[in-house]
């Protein structure tokens, strides 16, 4: 009977969809203990895929031990493992298919570019520092840079190999080899390259806010001298309190977002600063350049203390107590337009919470202008 893997799970490896099918055969008692495997030919045939492909499959189950092969036998279902070897088998497909796929996917179409630029900035530092011959630089750069113009699925998805470091590692191998694989991987670890890839995507991220900040604030500036002396009825808890005017209110606006810009921008420095090359935790005894590896990608300099570089993450709640100054600005921003009453153009923020200003104010006819029409027409 044929089981072919008809609609292949897009972005998740060829190889991972079959020795997922294979080892849930195992777990339901369908392919039993001490059961000989069906020969490649005919797993080739039942799933429908390539040799390559089933054997993929079956020697990372083998290496998990879920699968044992005897030498000029075939490939057998082994014995249940004992305890001391129970971490050797892979995650459920549950855990991979809820917990792994989603966040492989998010970090991988997230991070990809610096992921590989990383790459590409180690093995110039490596080469530089005669840790990589020519050749050697040469093959791993010539098959990494033409990857910038491809899509991450290029590499895929395998949940089993937990994340996009280690997914990116077997794509290595498996296209070029386990030697230079490996011959890459020298003075650096994943706990220095997560760290380092996560600061480089936030700083892209924020480069774009901090331009689009400015932006905004342009505009606002734009919009106090098109209406320079236009009356403008302030409210506070509802009532009308003063009269103020347009430009009185948007430049209000712009202030507030220029200290805004000046929080966030006051982070970059803490944030554009490397950890490549701090590798577990300790350092590394190779002869490295890390102001080299940073100034290629961009970094104002290195963490010296490489137990700071790999654990720290302060930035983050840095960033996070600036953009929630933010977010509260906006929002008293989208509250202008929100309570309002209907005989006047516009109106201020409530200095009371909506809910409470609209249950306290019900003869003022409150109306929420979900599609902000009021407030197109001033703008």
């Amino acid at each position: 009977m044929k089981n072919s893997i008809q609609n292949p799970e897009k972005g998740i490896a060829l190889y991972y969809q079959v020795e997922n099918s294979i080892r849930e055969k195992i777990e339901n008692g369908e392919w039993k203990v001490g059961q000989k495997l069906p020969t490649e030919p005919e797993l080739c045939q039942f799933f429908g895929v390539s040799r390559t492909t089933i054997r993929q499959a079956v020697d990372s189950l083998v290496s998990a031990g879920l699968l044992a092969k005897k030498q000029g036998s075939g490939t057998y279902v082994p014995q249940a493992t004992t305890a001391r070897n129970h971490l050797n088998f892979q995650p459920s497909n549950i855990v991979c298919q809820y917990i792994y796929s989603p966040f492989l996917q998010s970090d991988m179409e997230h991070c990809y570019k610096n992921l590989l630029l990383t790459n590409i900035a180690h093995i110039t530092m490596l080469h530089k520092q005669r840790l990589l011959t020519k050749d050697e630089a040469r093959s791993l750069l010539q098959f990494i840079i033409p990857l910038m113009d491809m899509h991450p699925q290029t590499i895929g998805y395998n949940p089993v190999n937990e994340d996009y470091l280690l997914n990116f590692e077997e794509y290595i191998t498996r296209n070029l080899s386990a030697e230079l694989n490996g011959k890459m991987q020298v003075a650096r670890s994943r706990n220095d390259m997560t760290p380092t890839i996560l600061r480089m995507s936030i700083r892209d991220e924020l480069l774009i806010l901090l331009d689009r900040l400015l932006y905004f604030m342009q505009q606002l500036r734009t919009l106090a001298e098109q209406n320079q002396g236009k009356i403008f009825t302030g409210y506070t808890h509802c009532m009308p309190a003063q009269p103020i005017t347009l430009d009185f209110y948007f430049l209000a606006i712009a202030e507030a977002v220029d200290r805004d810009f000046n929080r966030i921008l006051s982070a970059y420095p803490t944030l554009n600063q490397s950890p490549l090359g701090s590798c577990a935790l300790a350092g590394t005894s190779f002869s490295i350049d890390r102001e080299y590896t940073a100034s290629l990608l961009g970094f104002d300099g290195i963490i010296v203390n490489a137990l700071d570089a790999v654990a720290s993450r302060d930035y983050l709640l840095e960033l996070a107590s600036h953009f929630l100054l933010w977010v509260q600005h906006f929002h008293g921003l989208h509250r202008t337009f929100i309570p309002g009453h209907p005989q006047n153009a516009a109106t201020s923020p409530s200095l009371m919470p909506i809910p409470v200003a609209a249950a306290l104010c019900p003869k003022r006819k409150m109306h929420c202008l979900w599609n902000t029409s009021e407030a197109k027409h001033l703008i």
